[in-house]
């Protein structure tokens, strides 16, 4: 389950929650994350991070994901068991 996360907005093309090598990240609260669990944004999987106390992941956000302005869903896949969580919406604002 994907409780809540961050950022959920930038402005189109803008770096967020910079990381070393200049790339934007999500942080996430979650319930029941497995090794196998990546963040998936607009149907792109993103390389994560899974805590190893299933409460929590990040993941990198490759800059063509946030370029166009518009509302992107979010969610959580097992790649293991392709079970898919909730979906939240990050927003990417002009």
């Amino acid at each position: 389950m994907l409780k809540k996360f961050g950022p959920t907005e930038t402005r189109a093309g803008q770096i967020f929650n910079l990381q070393p090598g200049g790339v934007s990240a999500f942080w996430a609260e979650t319930e029941n994350v497995t090794p196998n669990t990546v963040m998936v944004l607009n149907g792109v999987s993103l390389a994560s991070a899974p805590s190893p106390d299933g409460k929590g992941i990040t993941a990198a956000v490759p800059k063509n994901l946030y370029e166009t302005p518009g509302e992107y869903p979010l969610l959580l896949l097992d790649t293991k068991t392709n079970q898919k969580s909730n979906e939240l919406k990050f927003t990417v604002k002009p």
